[in-house]
Parts: C-alpha cells; sequence; structure tokens
C-alpha cells in the first residue's frame, strides 16, 4: 500500500530542473498524455517521458541517479552548443528573414540602375518578388504548423 503522496511541480520548476524549455516540456507531456493537476505534474511521470524510462519500476536511487544523469547530459551538450537555446534560434532566424527581405526590396533598385530597365519591367520584377515573398511567407509557415489532427 502506498503512503507517499505523488510528488508534483510545476513547469517552471521541472524546466529548471532537467534544463529543458519549459514550453517544449510542457508539449511534450501534452503530447504523452501527462496533464496538470492543481499541484502541478506528477514528476515521476515527466521523468519517465524524458527519459523513455518507467519510474515506477526503478528504486528512488535510480530515479535520483537518472534524474541527476539527465541534468548533466543536457549542460554537457547545451556547453558543446549541440543543443542551442530557443530564443537564440529565433534571433538568428529572424536576422536571416531580415536579410533576405532587404534583398527582395533591394533588387528592384540595382536592376533598375546597373540595367535601366523600362518602368513596366520594373513593375513586373515588383510583382513577380512579391509573389516570391508570399509562396517563401507560406513555405515557412506550413513547415511550422502542426501535422493536422496533433494537438499543438
Amino acid at each position: 500500500m502506498k503512503t507517499t503522496k505523488p510528488l508534483h511541480a510545476s513547469a517552471r520548476q521541472l524546466a529548471a530542473l532537467f534544463d529543458h524549455d519549459r514550453d517544449a516540456l510542457i508539449r511534450e507531456a501534452r503530447e504523452a498524455g501527462i496533464t496538470p493537476t492543481k499541484d502541478g505534474y506528477d514528476v515521476k511521470r515527466i521523468l519517465g517521458m524524458l527519459t523513455g524510462k518507467d519510474p515506477e519500476q526503478m528504486t528512488a536511487s535510480g530515479r535520483l541517479t537518472l534524474a541527476r544523469a539527465q541534468v548533466m547530459e543536457f549542460r554537457v551538450a547545451k556547453e558543446a552548443r549541440q543543443l542551442i537555446p530557443f530564443p537564440e534560434v529565433e534571433r538568428e532566424q529572424a536576422r536571416i528573414f531580415e536579410i533576405v527581405a532587404r534583398c527582395f526590396d533591394n533588387i528592384p533598385d540595382v536592376v533598375e540602375r546597373d540595367c535601366g530597365l523600362p518602368k513596366h519591367a520594373l513593375i513586373r520584377i515588383e510583382q513577380r518578388l512579391d509573389q516570391a515573398r508570399v509562396e517563401l511567407h507560406q513555405l515557412l509557415t506550413e513547415a511550422e504548423a502542426p501535422a493536422a489532427g496533433t494537438p499543438e
């Protein structure tokens, strides 16, 4: 008979403990069917989700050792730059997209200056570039969107 109450923690506490992104942890928990209670997430279930092992079948010292190893593994990977923090990835992608947008904006000016094309040709180039920009945006947003039927 179990006499101990399950240990619960908030997503923020679990993310800090396992050196994991909070939003990614919540998304993975949702996908694994783990929902928080008013006390937070069940720590054993989250540990099992992150490690792929059933914490119920492990001893308390085994769970602790596994959790410590998991934390150390994340730290080493982060220091070796194998894991890049999500905000850093977002900043770099934004910088790249700004450069691409600037290039799209400058093409008509460069073509006009260097090639001396007539006004109607420049208008057509600008229209085609605008279409390409919309297509690129659609492709990128489709790649970000979760697959149909997959909970976000």
